[in-house]
């Protein structure tokens, strides 16, 4: 077919010293063309991007004192997430679910820098996506499905442009806002050709306070391109929605202890070597503090992490006081987790299960605290009640226990 645009020359003459040049304007069209392309695609990211989850990444590391990879490196080498890896392998959902404390979001971090080389976020020669985002419950642009979905789309788009195809909708002006075009948006990306493997990870489930059924619906039932990565606390609404999914890998972190404990221990020697470094401390005050954080640690990052963002806001001098506080941080945190359970129907039950069990002086079996409290349900049904109690307890075989003993103070 012949181009419209086109212009036969049949015959130019050239009088005395002048020259004929016959060609065309292709690279000024050209760069005119892609730069109109590029604005188009930007004015599409600048509607999308409530945040850039690699922004709210690079926060997070920083404000946790940077992300180590001794405290994460475990995870790769655990059977969970070589099951899910394995391409010939069910698992197309890996979901790492564990008290508070346990570095889930450091965990996810840590696994989008070992996928991202794999990626066109990593490769730019690569087809394969990866698209992430980070929950907060006190952000109302990062607790809800909607802001959810706008940062997994944004990051999609950033690696492969062309899908901006899907994001023009003539008939729905306010589409951006809508989470039923969102979402029919973003499964259409996943169903088209040419996107390869794409890797979604998504942090703290549970800090999703605005419709998290639906979210969890779209785990259990995108494209089969699609493999996730998703943390959370353990909540039941999550676990029983899970449950009903047999392409999935659970890796649980309470039975993954001494890992944890181990990753917790190269935290506080790398924060204990950093502060003696910024404080000027001498090596006796060194060992004083590293010992101090190991033994109140209890094999988790509950305590340390905040305490010790809170040191290296203090003079020397006033490090030994400091230690003795309760991290303002952790403080804060306690006081959400008792919000989340007055704001549940069932908060005087679990009133009464936390103000027992942080009372007595050995840990209770199930068997007691269904015994002490009346309760009309069989033991296995106990640890979904522990789960709902705002994480202040957890469980340990079949006792209940507090999360850490500045839990247990902040209860009494």
């Amino acid at each position: 077919m012949e181009n419209p645009y086109s212009i036969s020359v049949q015959s130019l003459n050239a009088f005395g010293s002048s020259r004929v040049h016959v060609g065309n304007n292709y690279n000024v069209t050209h760069y005119y063309h892609q730069k109109s392309e590029q604005d188009g695609i930007k004015t599409y990211l600048d509607r999308l991007r409530s945040t850039d989850p690699r922004h709210d990444k690079g926060r997070i590391e920083q404000t946790n004192g940077g992300l180590l990879k001794n405290s994460y490196v475990w995870i790769l080498e655990s059977a969970e997430f070589i099951n899910w890896r394995d391409k010939s392998k069910a698992g197309r959902l890996l979901w790492v679910r564990g008290d508070p404390g346990k570095g889930k979001t450091m965990l996810l971090s840590g696994l989008i820098n070992e996928l991202q080389p794999s990626t066109k976020l990593g490769n730019p020669r690569i087809r394969n996506a990866i698209s992430y985002f980070f929950c907060q419950d006190t952000n109302s642009g990062l607790n809800n499905y909607t802001a959810i979905l706008k940062g997994l789309i944004y990051l999609l788009v950033i690696q492969h442009p062309w899908l901006v195809v899907h994001l023009d909708d003539k008939h729905d002006g306010d589409h951006w806002n809508s989470q039923i075009s969102l979402e029919g948006i973003f499964r259409r990306m996943l169903d088209g050709p040419g996107l390869g493997e794409v890797y979604l990870l998504v942090d703290a489930l549970n800090e999703c306070v605005e419709d998290l059924p639906l979210l969890l619906g779209l785990i259990t039932s995108t494209s089969s391109c699609a493999k996730w990565i998703v943390t959370s606390r353990n909540r039941c609404e999550i676990d029983e929605l899970f449950r009903q999914i047999s392409s999935k890998v659970v890796l649980c972190l309470e039975p993954h202890e001494e890992s944890v404990s181990e990753a917790v221990s190269c935290y506080i020697s790398y924060k204990t070597r950093q502060l003696a470094s910024r404080k000027r401390l001498k090596q006796d005050v060194s060992q004083d503090l590293h010992d101090h954080l190991s033994h109140n640690a209890e094999g988790t990052f509950l305590w340390v992490a905040p305490m010790c963002q809170q040191l290296e806001r203090c003079r020397a001098w006033e490090i030994p006081n400091q230690l003795l506080q309760l991290p303002r941080g952790l403080n804060k945190l306690y006081a959400q987790m008792m919000d989340q359970i007055r704001s549940s129907d069932s908060c005087d039950l679990y009133m009464r299960v936390i103000a027992v069990a942080s009372r007595v002086f050995r840990p209770l079996t199930f068997t007691e605290l269904i015994a002490m409290e009346n309760l009309q349900i069989d033991e296995d049904i106990v640890p979904d009640l522990i789960a709902e109690c705002g994480s202040f307890l957890t469980t340990k075989g079949s006792s209940v226990v507090c999360i850490h003993q500045s839990a247990k103070d902040f209860l009494l």
